[in-house]
């Protein structure tokens, strides 16, 4: 009872990925994957694939602000997997859910449990399939994006400075997924603010590629908050190039 086929481990790593792909498109059609994920495949032998599902719900009740229940299941995947993989992204997903509480003494405690569990999954990354590299590519990247996070909000320079620069430095570990690119390009337009030359023109850049982004995906929440942060800088009197007001325009 519980084994589970090729096929239908591929099919789990499919819905999985479906669900990540969605979340900023449609909580709804996000959480009716990661259901399918559950009800159809729960009673399988394949725990990281329903853990992972397990941590995609916990995405969503974040994104919805229900951080509550956000806690529940990353702490369900924390107590049963012993997948350092799964669980180091569990422990990022609760370094997400510190930052918007502002638990600060959790915040490192939980990065500091991610940072030991990656190195451990260093050793493993040869024998990684397809899926598996995936995921270890997505959870460096929230690793950093939710440092940068962090330290932005604590204006603490050094770690903005060294996180920016990984993330600068490893675009390629991330760009392909593109939920991963908008949220690079949202923080990168916050970060360009305060410490990129000419701060204003690069912001503009960052938000107009994100506005492109956005539109293109249908990622509601990147396209307002392009459009927001656009808003904002021309009530301030930063000034647009006419090419990005007729593109802004024509959207």
């Amino acid at each position: 009872c519980g084994q589970m086929s090729e096929r239908e481990h591929l099919a789990v790593d499919s819905l999985n990925t479906l669900a990540h792909e969605a979340a900023y498109r449609s909580l709804d059609e996000a959480m009716g994957y990661v259901d399918e994920v559950l009800g159809t495949y729960g009673a399988s032998n394949y725990t990281d694939g329903m853990h992972e599902a397990w941590l995609i719900r916990g995405d969503v009740y974040g994104m919805k602000m229900d951080y509550d229940s956000a806690r529940v299941c990353y702490q369900k995947v924390l107590s049963e997997s012993n997948n350092d993989l799964i669980c180091g992204m569990a422990d990022v997903d609760m370094m997400s859910v510190c930052l918007m509480l502002s638990l600060s003494k959790e915040f490192y405690d939980y990065r500091n449990d991610a940072l030991e569990r990656f190195t451990n999954v260093e050793d493993e990354l040869a024998d990684m399939t397809e899926h598996q590299e995936r995921l270890w590519n997505t959870a460096q990247a929230e690793y950093h994006f939710v440092s940068l996070n962090y330290f932005l909000k604590m204006r603490q320079d050094e770690g903005m400075m060294e996180e920016y620069n990984w993330l600068e430095e490893h675009q390629s570990m991330y760009e392909a997924d593109s939920t991963q690119l908008a949220a690079f390009l949202f923080l990168r337009s916050l970060f360009s603010m305060k410490e990129v030359p000419d701060a204003e023109e690069e912001t503009q850049r960052n938000l107009t590629r994100l506005l492109s982004l956005g539109r293109s995906h249908g990622y509601d929440y990147f396209e307002a908050s392009a459009l927001n942060s656009l808003a904002s800088a021309m009530l301030s009197g930063a000034e647009m190039r006419p090419s990005r007001r007729v593109f802004v325009s024509e959207l």
